[in-house]
């Protein structure tokens, strides 16, 4: 399972989560299965919207 969190800023797992999804500069993505992390600076730059 790969769970998503907007941060303030990318430091992995040190990251301050961000109050709102919408506008955070950032994101942390969290792979359950594999313990992955994957960083996101723009939404414009997931891969999931390419």
């Amino acid at each position: 399972m790969r769970i998503c969190f907007p941060t303030e800023n990318l430091q992995g797992l040190d990251s301050t989560v961000y109050g709102h999804f919408g506008s955070a500069p950032g994101f942390i993505i969290v792979d359950t299965g594999s313990e992955g992390i994957e960083e996101i600076k723009k939404i414009t730059d997931c891969p999931i919207l390419r």
